[in-house]
C-alpha cells in the first residue's frame, strides 16, 4: 500500500482491490516518525468522504502523538488517577510490562484510556465508594461488560499504586475490595457451525483471509481469538 503523502491526511494509504474498489487505511508508522513497529494500520470505511478521511487521519495522528509524548515524559505521581495510570504503563517494575503485547493493545490500553478520559483528573485520596458506584453506572452506558472490565482495571492500577505506597491508593483499593458490582449476564447463545461458516464466507468476500482463518481455528480448537 503506497500513496503520495498529503499534509491534510497524515498516515493515509490505500489499496485498490481486484473488483476496482478502493480500501482506505491510516498507518501509524507513516503518520508519526518513530511510532512503534507493532502498531497496525487502521481501516477506514469504504464510503468515507475525502473530508471524513482527512478528519480521521488528523485525529488519529494527534492522539498517537499525544500518547507517545506522554510515554516519553518523566513519570510523576501527582495524586491523580491519570498520573497513576501513566506510572503503571511506564514503570519498568510494573506488572503491565509482563503483559503480552496483544493483551495490552486489545484489553488493557482501551480500558485505561476510558478510565483516564472519564475520571483521570480525580484525586485518589479523596475517592469514596459513592464515586466508584457512580462511575460504574456511567460506564454501564457503554455496556455492562465495559463497566465491569473498567472496574477490574481500576482495581489493578490501584493495587499497583498501593504496592508503590503512593498516597491514597491503598485506601481506595481497600474500599473497592469491599464493594460488589453487577457482573454481565452469561451468554445464552453459543457459536454454532453455521455461524462460523457465515463469518468465514463473509470474511472471504471482504478479502480478509486472516479473519476467515482465525474464525476457523477458533471454532475447531476452542482457543480464544486473542490467542490465535
Amino acid at each position: 500500500m503506497t500513496t503520495k503523502r498529503r499534509k491534510d491526511r497524515p498516515g493515509y494509504q490505500y489499496r485498490d482491490r481486484a473488483d476496482g474498489s478502493r480500501a482506505h487505511y491510516w498507518s501509524p508508522k507513516r503518520a508519526v516518525k518513530g511510532a512503534p513497529a507493532c502498531l497496525e494500520a487502521r481501516p477506514i470505511a469504504d464510503d468515507a468522504t475525502d473530508a471524513q478521511i482527512a478528519d480521521l487521519c488528523q485525529r488519529w495522528t494527534d492522539e498517537l502523538r499525544g500518547e507517545l509524548n506522554a510515554l516519553d515524559a518523566k513519570p510523576v505521581f501527582d495524586g491523580t488517577i491519570s498520573s497513576l495510570i501513566h506510572l503503571y504503563r511506564t514503570d519498568e517494575e510494573s506488572p503491565y510490562q509482563a503483559l503480552k503485547q496483544t493483551t495490552r493493545k486489545r484489553d488493557y490500553d482501551p480500558m485505561l484510556r476510558l478510565i483516564d478520559k472519564s475520571v483521570g483528573k480525580r484525586i485518589i485520596k479523596q475517592l469514596t465508594g459513592s464515586d466508584f458506584r457512580r462511575w460504574y453506572r456511567e460506564w454501564s452506558a457503554k455496556g455492562l461488560h465495559t463497566a465491569h472490565n473498567a472496574i477490574r482495571k481500576l482495581r489493578t492500577v490501584l493495587s499497583y499504586g498501593a504496592t508503590q505506597r503512593h498516597p491514597g491508593c491503598a485506601t481506595a483499593r481497600e474500599i473497592l475490595s469491599l464493594m460488589e458490582f453487577a457482573a454481565p449476564a452469561p451468554r445464552k447463545i453459543k457459536l454454532e457451525f453455521d455461524h462460523a461458516v457465515a463469518v468465514i464466507k463473509m470474511a472471504m468476500e471482504m478479502e480478509r483471509p486472516s479473519i476467515a482463518l482465525t474464525q476457523a481455528l477458533q471454532f475447531e480448537t476452542a482457543l480464544r481469538r486473542i490467542d490465535i
